[in-house]
């Protein structure tokens, strides 16, 4: 068994069904040894393809998408794909192709340092210098792209560590990174604050983000809603976090969004934001929206919390967790007159569409 092989094995290791990548001199190795896989290696027409490909692949199959370059500039042109996928927290781990580990450094063809190119759009990256680092380096960055707040991972394979036989093949049952711990269970004085303004609150509401869907906690959170009869809305990334028909939910915020989405974040004296950044696309103007109100902000990543606006009342860890742990929490509010101005907004504001009967309308066909 020779590196690239092993490469393959770890994939099939992690469940890897299919991965999207363009073959070049630097990684032929490890295509070779997928010709002997059932994991079906999908062509793409340039590399930024098959970041992308992967991306979509990651977020319509719940998990880790894995896309293949080679070096130079068929690694630099995966950047745009690790990117968006970095931005939208979508589960990636990208191999690359590298140049012999002696030329490293000295400008060889093809040559580039693709670990420090991507430096900022990814979690972690890794170039391997020695065959038998292989199933832990793959194992590390499949664990690290899948939890916490889920990203890309790269890792960069020169192609005589691909080529070199390697002594003996264990893939690692588990994994134990000493410096990275994600935080999954939110604090209960936190989660205790959140329930005690709920209690006091008049006219909350929720604004779910992408972070839902990721987490899986569409059932949690439509549990929560339900329950206590709080209403959602929703950014863009986190459309399908409610069912689009659901009576508690009232549309997307944002510049694209809804107006009585818009008007009920406005109007609310309590802002619970899960798994969102409170950024322009979301809200035009944060401080102005947040300065009479009671914010609270959910998130797996701490980074993401107060980094436009810092929140009343912070809370960091999985939202489906999170959800579980409120859910279990016995309390009595009654927002029924809240409810109430949101139906009436959203009767009188919503556009309706007046069709000529001389045309399709798209909507309708569509429908």
């Amino acid at each position: 068994m020779i590196g690239a092989d092993a490469m393959v094995k770890c994939l099939e290791e992690e469940g890897v069904k299919a991965l999207f990548g363009y073959p070049g001199v630097a990684i032929c190795p490890f295509f070779n040894s997928v010709l002997d896989s059932e994991i079906e290696a999908v062509l793409v027409r340039t590399e930024q393809n098959a970041g992308h490909a992967a991306s979509g692949y990651a977020r319509v199959s719940d998990d880790v998408g894995v896309c293949v370059a080679t070096s130079g500039p068929g690694a630099t042109n995966l950047i745009t794909g690790i990117a968006t996928a970095f931005a939208d927290s979508i589960p990636l781990v990208c191999i690359t192709g590298q140049v012999n580990s002696e030329l490293l450094g000295s400008d060889v063809f093809q040559e580039a340092d693709i670990t420090g190119a991507v430096e900022s759009f990814v979690k972690y990256s890794y170039l391997v210098r020695d065959v038998n680092d292989i199933p832990r380096i793959f194992k590390e960055a499949f664990h690290i792209a899948r939890t916490g707040r889920k990203g890309p991972v790269l890792i960069d394979v020169p192609i005589d560590i691909q080529n070199a036989p390697i002594t003996k093949f264990k893939y690692p049952e588990d994994i134990c990174l000493r410096t990275y711990k994600p935080t999954v269970k939110g604090h209960i004085v936190q989660i205790k604050k959140v329930i005690k303004e709920l209690v006091r609150a008049k006219r909350p509401i929720i604004c779910a983000g992408g972070g839902v869907l990721l987490s899986g906690a569409q059932k949690e959170l439509r549990e929560f809603s339900e329950t206590y009869r709080i209403p959602v809305v929703s950014t863009m990334m986190g459309i399908g976090a409610m069912p689009t028909e659901h009576p508690m939910y009232y549309g997307m915020v944002g510049n694209n969004g809804k107006l009585y989405a818009n008007r009920a974040i406005n109007e609310a004296d309590l802002l619970i934001v899960v798994g969102a950044r409170v950024a322009d696309r979301a809200m035009s103007q944060p401080d102005l929206i947040f300065e009479n109100k009671i914010m609270v902000h959910i998130d797996v990543d701490p980074a993401e919390i107060g980094k436009n606006v810092g929140p009343s009342i912070p809370l960091v860890g999985d939202i489906k967790h999170i959800f579980n742990d409120i859910n279990k929490q016995s309390f009595e509010c009654d927002f029924s007159d809240w409810i109430k101005s949101l139906d009436e907004y959203l009767n009188t504001m919503i556009v309706k569409r007046n069709p000529d009967k001389n045309f399709v309308d798209p909507a309708q066909f569509l429908t």
